[in-house]
């Protein structure tokens, strides 16, 4: 069976290709339309899914939409609405034109593609497991998923046993620890849906224990009130500081702002208070994420945890899972935003039409457009840059880092997910400490205090760091052990963590040689890495997006396939 998974609503919408049952293609639509977060019917991640497995589109068994449109309209923007009509008229009648155009979506797909098979929806949140569960390899286990909202729920906790995902537990808008932690970003004077990372990182520089100016409370017991667990391993949102349910305008209430101020300005000066925020936010998101999680343990009985979701793209909470709640073993989807929902619907569809999908461990996530040396010349000869050749292109980017260069590094199939995982990253050593102020500064454009990741040779991970050591994808912070900070400066975090890759042979042979050459030449197995991209911009895709984001940013060399352009010393 050929079935395709595509997210059709909200940010991040994308295409996954199934073919008998596993999991073969899979692409953004931003990385195509090069429109961060973009929100569009991604006709050219369908296009590309297609064209790369030689498929037409009626070769297709089924379509699979990720989102269940006629029960998210029901849910969402009538009944809801309807219940807190006083409250919700305006942003409902707002919403008459965004109703109209979901209802039609399907449509669109179908005239669009000229498809004339079977289009089905599945639930939001239930792909979200499926993304997980069957690419975890554990045959037992709890399954959640945690985000701003679906089509009601919020947060869903099921088992995952034998192939199949029994739903256990959720959470209903709007009890929703995704969108607190994206009305906070709003406040933060940073852009909702887009930056919760860029706060997850400021958070480490304020004091949650601190007092608010003119008030009894530290900002951590204010946090509290505003968000608290329930018995049943759910949570609750006191809304009277809120007002994404009734609008998104402005996000939080005016009682917020009585107690806290107004919101920051963006670009404005970073006010300790506004530390002081991000702080008491990020240890209550991580109070009420790790006690769904304790919850999921208890329903389940299981040791094991498949987790996905935007909120799973914590990783400072992630962290701390094995050491706070029962879970001894953690597998979290790389592409845990909604963009991995594109995988699990089509994963959904597949079984349901009677394929078999084996609940099997994939420990890489390079499932996008490749381009071969051929590609890369014609490429590189149109913009008339001059290049070298490389017989040996990890070695020779890892001389390069070794003396201190930052190199982009532009390999095989892109990353699906919003981590760089070693084929389109940018590279540097992780010493000296300057280099992370230079890459901030003048490569990536972005806040002074945003950390970078360590890259590190998978059987290096226990000499160097302390922690859960399945993290290939970027998705868990750990400490760096005492005897090697002084060696690794540029990937340490203010609060002492490191955001891990740990890198396999197996799954990225060439980025692993690279880290191991200037493993030889240096004494250190970690590579700093960081997304090949400009702020603001999606990840790299193609050449030609190689070529923009080093041509504008002070990146030193670009090790592209088996080329080498540098620019003028």
């Amino acid at each position: 069976m050929k079935t395709l998974g595509v997210n059709v609503y909200g940010h991040d919408t994308a295409a996954a290709l199934v073919i008998d049952g596993t999991l073969v293609h899979a692409v953004e639509e931003e990385r195509l339309s090069r429109q961060k977060h973009d929100t569009q019917l991604p006709f050219r991640a369908i296009t590309y899914c297609l064209e790369e497995a030689g498929l037409a589109v009626d070769d297709l068994d089924m379509i699979a939409f990720s989102t269940d449109l006629d029960r998210l309209v029901r849910e969402k923007y009538l009944r809801y609405h309807l219940e807190n009509y006083e409250s919700c008229r305006e942003h409902l009648a707002q919403s008459a034109g965004k109703i109209s155009a979901i209802l039609g979506r399907q449509e669109t797909v179908r005239q669009t593609l000229g498809f004339n098979g079977t289009i089905k929806s599945y639930q939001h949140h239930l792909c979200h497991l499926a993304s997980s569960f069957y690419q975890s390899g554990f045959e037992d286990c709890a399954t959640v998923s945690i985000d701003g909202q679906g089509e009601i729920e919020t947060t869903l906790v099921g088992h995952g046993l034998n192939g199949k995902i029994t739903a256990l537990n959720k959470v209903d808008f709007p009890n929703s620890l995704g969108v607190v932690y994206t009305a906070l970003t709003f406040y933060l004077g940073y852009r909702p849906n887009s930056a919760e990372g860029t706060v997850m990182a400021l958070a480490a520089m304020g004091d949650p224990d601190q007092k608010i100016s003119n008030d009894e409370r530290t900002y951590y017991e204010f946090f509290c009130e505003l968000i608290s667990p329930t018995k049943d391993g759910g949570f609750e949102v006191n809304t009277d500081w809120f007002n994404y349910p009734f609008t998104r305008e402005g996000w939080i209430s005016e009682k917020f702002t009585s107690v806290l101020g107004p919101p920051r300005e963006p670009e404005s000066d970073l006010d300790p208070a506004y530390l002081h925020v991000a702080a008491a936010l990020q240890r209550r998101f991580e109070d009420i994420y790790l006690h769904v999680l304790q919850g999921a343990h208890d329903r389940t009985g299981s040791k094991n945890l498949a987790l996905a979701g935007g909120c799973a793209l914590n990783c400072v909470a992630n962290g701390k899972i094995i050491s706070n709640t029962g879970f001894e073993e953690v597998y979290i989807q790389p592409a845990a935003g909604d963009a991995g929902c594109a995988i699990g619907a089509a994963q959904l569809s597949a079984r349901e039409l009677g394929d078999e999908i084996p609940v099997r461990r994939r420990l890489d996530t390079y499932l996008g457009p490749a381009y071969d040396d051929v590609a890369i010349e014609a490429a590189l000869t149109e913009r008339s840059q001059s290049f070298e050749r490389l017989d040996d292109p990890a070695a020779r980017a890892a001389e390069l880092l070794s003396e201190g260069n930052i190199i982009a590094w532009f390999q095989g199939k892109a990353e699906y997910g919003p981590r760089a995982l070693g084929n389109r990253s940018i590279l540097a050593a992780p010493f000296p400490l300057a280099v992370k102020d230079k890459i901030n500064d003048k490569v990536k454009h972005r806040e002074f205090f945003r950390p970078f990741a360590p890259a590190v040779l998978d059987d290096s991970f226990d000499t160097v760091f302390d922690g859960y050591r399945l993290s290939p994808f970027m998705l868990m912070a750990m400490t760096v052990r005492e005897n090697w900070e002084d060696k690794l400066p540029a990937i340490i975090h203010t609060d002492g963590s490191a955001r891990v890759q740990t890198v396999l042979a197996e799954t990225n042979a060439l980025f692993y040689r690279l880290i191991s050459k200037f493993n030889e030449i240096t004494g250190v197995p970690v590579v700093l890495n960081t997304s090949f991209n400009d702020k603001g911009e999606p990840m790299v895709c193609s050449p030609d997006d190689a070529l923009n984001t080093f041509l504008g940013t002070d990146i030193d060399h670009l090790v592209i396939g088996n080329f080498l352009v540098s620019k003028p010393s």
